[in-house]
């Protein structure tokens, strides 16, 4: 078994920090959508598209970002248990004599 160093710790903290990041800005990103989806719908109207046309291009767009939102969640949750993992077999390491 390879020896877990203090660096591949490191490594696989901020690889949890970059996909938790990554998730807040997916959840931020979802949010704004959500909230203003109204609005597309009423600037889709006004530039020439028929109302279920426009419900109907938001919906797509809305399951798109949700689809987004939860890869980005799962790649957190991922990135977490690699790391809890790799630190259990680190700590393993250290009780070895």
């Amino acid at each position: 078994m390879k020896q877990i160093t203090k660096d591949d710790l490191r490594q696989a903290l901020r690889a949890w920090e970059i996909a938790r990041e990554k998730a807040l800005l997916e959840t931020d990103r979802h949010a704004v959508f959500l909230k203003n989806r109204q609005e597309v719908i009423r600037l889709m109207r006004e530039n020439g598209w028929t109302y279920a046309q426009a419900v109907t291009d938001v919906e797509a767009v809305s399951n798109d970002s949700g689809k987004a939102l939860q890869a980005a969640s799962q790649e957190m949750d991922d990135r977490c248990n690699d790391y809890m993992k790799l630190e259990a077999e680190w700590m393993k390491q250290q009780q070895q004599p």
